[in-house]
Parts: C-alpha cells; structure tokens; sequence
C-alpha cells in the first residue's frame, strides 16, 4: 500500500512539474485539445446515427420485395472508377411505392455480386 502511494505521489509531483513549466505545458495542453476534438468528431457520427436509428423504430414495417438491381459506372476522377449497385424495391402503403438503396464499390464485379443476391427478395 506504501508503494501505490508513493508512486501516485511520484506521478502527481511529474504531473505538477509539467504544468508549472511553460515550455512543456503548452504543447501537452495542445495534445490534450487535439485528441478531445478529435474524440468529439468520431463520437458524433454515431450520435447522430444513434438518434436516427430511434426515430427508425417507429416507423411501420411493411413487406417489400426487390425488382430490379443494376449496377452503374461512376468516374470519381481520372482514370479512377467507382461502381454503383442500385436495388429498386416496391411495396404498399397503402398505394404502390417504390424506394431505393444504393451502395458503391470499387469493382464492377463485387457491385453486381451484391446486387444480384437480392433479386427477387421479399
């Protein structure tokens, strides 16, 4: 027990040096800042899909079922491709709608291998 008390005392009075030296406090205290902001940026993202998630809960559960899927080539610059596979669905409520989801990949055949699992699906 003498030991962990020594060792805290130790570690506050190292703790205590650094805060009353000006040239090392300012750059920990900027470490401090960057790293809680960039904690703050991750964090938010999930926040956000959090609150959505909630309001998703109560939304009616109706039966769709997948007609169509395809798969699209987008230029993202120069010689550089993306591929996007759109699944177009249609249900009642109380009338016939339709809705999409969209995904990107980086190949065409990964896009058009998601895509056509879901075909069909109810």
């Amino acid at each position: 027990m003498q030991a962990l008390a020594q060792l805290v005392r130790h570690f506050l009075h190292a703790v205590i040096t650094l805060v009353n030296n000006p040239g090392i406090s300012w750059p920990v205290f900027a470490a401090m800042v960057g790293t809680y902001s960039l904690w703050l940026r991750k964090r938010k993202p999930r926040a956000e899909a959090r609150v959505k998630m909630r309001a998703a809960q109560d939304w009616l559960s109706v039966p769709a079922t997948i007609d169509v899927v395809c798969v699209t080539e987008r230029e993202e610059s120069e010689r550089k491709f993306r591929f996007a596979a759109t699944l177009t669905y249609f249900y009642n409520n109380p009338d016939l709608q339709m809705g999409e989801y969209e995904r990107e990949f980086p190949q065409k055949a990964a896009a058009e291998q998601w895509a056509n699992q879901f075909k069909g699906c109810r």
